[in-house]
C-alpha cells in the first residue's frame, strides 16, 4: 500500500480516534512544529563465521554492527540468525572472520575481528576489534518480518544522514504529498540526527535502569532555535519517533534546548521527563520495548493502557514497518 495509507490511532483527552497517516494534517493546527529524526538507515548486518566455536554453537553466526566508536572499534549484537538472538556464548578473545553475502559466498575482502568485553548490563552486545572496515551487505531484519526487504524499503523520506543500525520508523509513513498538505495546513518541520543502534538488547525486564548504549545525537541551532520560538509562543512541538525525543531530551537544559553535538545515553522513564513536548507520533512497540517507558514517561499509565487496548481491538500492525500513533499529552 502507499506508505501513508498506514494506519493512525490518535489518543487524547476525548479518547480514540481511527484514521490513516495521510489524515495527520486534520490533526494539527496553524502554527504546530514537527521535529523528525534526520538519520538515515546504512547496512548493518554482516554474516561470520567463527575460528574455533564453542561446544553447541554453529559456525556461521550473524553480526549486527550497531555503534562504530572509531577505525576498528564496533558495539555489535552476535546473534545466530535473523529470527535467533541467542545470546551466542563466545568467550573474550574468539576470532570471526566477517564477510558473507546473504547466500553464503565469500566476499571479496573479509575483515577479522576479536570479540572483546560484553556491554555491561546486555549480554548480547560485544566489543568488537576488527582489523579492517567490515562491509555491510544488508539492513538489520529481524525474524517477524516477511520476506528480505531491500534496504531502500527502510528509507524514509527524513533520512539524509546515514548512520542508523535501525531506521526511525515513525518516519516511514510520510510522503512528499504529506508534506506539502503539512505545510499548507501551517505546520513547521524541523529535524534533529539520533543515529540508533539495534534495540533487541534482552535487558532484564526488572532493571529500572533502562540499559541503552550511547548513541551519537545533533540538534543543530536552527532547529534548537525554532523548537525554543515555537516553546515560548506557546505552540505545540510534536516529536516524530522516539528518537526525536531523546535528542531533544539530550538538548534540554530545564529551561530551553540547546545547540548540542555528542553522544547520549538519555531515556525517559516515569518520573524522569521533561514536559516540554505536547504529543508523539510513534510506532506500536512489544511489551518488553524500551519505547512503552518513554511513553509512559510522557503521557502516563492510563493514557498509554487506553491507547494499547485500542490498539489491540483495532488489530494495529506492530514494528518497523507498522501503523502509527499520535498520542497527545
Amino acid at each position: 500500500m502507499p506508505r501513508d495509507a498506514v494506519r493512525l490511532q490518535v489518543v487524547d483527552a476525548t479518547g480514540v480516534a481511527s484514521a490513516r497517516v495521510r489524515d495527520l494534517p486534520a490533526f494539527l493546527r496553524r502554527g504546530d512544529l514537527l521535529v523528525a529524526n534526520r538519520s538515515a538507515l546504512r547496512p548493518a548486518a554482516v554474516h561470520a563465521r567463527i575460528d574455533d566455536p564453542p561446544p553447541g554453537v554453529q559456525e556461521r553466526m550473524l553480526v549486527h554492527l550497531a555503534h562504530r566508536y572509531g577505525p576498528g572499534a564496533w558495539l555489535a549484537e552476535l546473534r545466530v540468525d535473523e529470527a535467533n538472538p541467542g545470546p551466542l556464548p563466545l568467550p573474550i578473545g574468539t576470532r570471526l572472520r566477517m564477510g558473507e553475502a546473504e547466500d553464503a559466498a565469500p566476499l571479496d575482502a573479509p575483515v577479522d575481528a576479536t570479540v572483546l568485553a560484553p556491554y555491561p548490563g546486555l549480554p548480547r552486545l560485544r566489543f568488537l576489534r576488527t582489523d579492517g572496515e567490515p562491509t555491510a551487505t544488508a539492513p538489520v531484519r529481524y525474524g517477524h518480518v516477511r520476506g528480505r526487504p531491500p534496504l531502500q524499503a527502510y528509507a524514509t523520506i527524513f533520512g539524509d544522514r546515514p548512520g542508523s543500525a535501525e531506521m526511525a520508523s515513525a518516519g516511514r509513513p510520510f510522503t512528499a504529498s504529506l508534506l506539502q498538505a503539512l505545510r499548507t495546513r501551517g505546520v513547521q518541520l524541523v529535524r534533529i540526527t539520533l543515529h540508533a543502534g539495534v534495540s533487541s538488547l534482552d535487558a532484564p525486564a526488572d532493571d529500572a535502569r533502562l540499559i541503552v548504549p550511547a548513541e551519537a545525537f545533533e540538534v543543530d541551532a536552527a532547529t534548537a532555535g525554532t523548537v525554543n520560538d515555537a516553546l515560548g509562543e506557546g505552540r505545540r512541538v510534536v516529536a516524530i519517533g522516539t528518537g526525536a525525543v531523546r535528542a531533544l531530551e539530550s538538548a534540554w537544559d530545564g529551561h530551553a534546548v540547546r545547540p548540542v553535538r555528542g553522544w547520549t545515553r538519555r531515556v525517559l522513564t516515569p518520573g524522569r521527563s521533561g514536559r516540554f513536548l505536547s504529543g508523539l507520533i510513534t510506532g506500536l512497540h512489544g511489551p518488553e520495548a524500551s519505547h512503552l517507558r518513554l511513553l509512559l514517561a510522557m503521557l502516563g499509565t492510563e493514557r498509554v493502557q487506553q491507547a494499547y487496548r485500542a490498539a489491540a481491538e483495532a488489530d494495529l500492525a506492530a514494528h518497523e514497518f507498522g501503523d502509527l500513533q499520535l498520542i497527545w499529552r
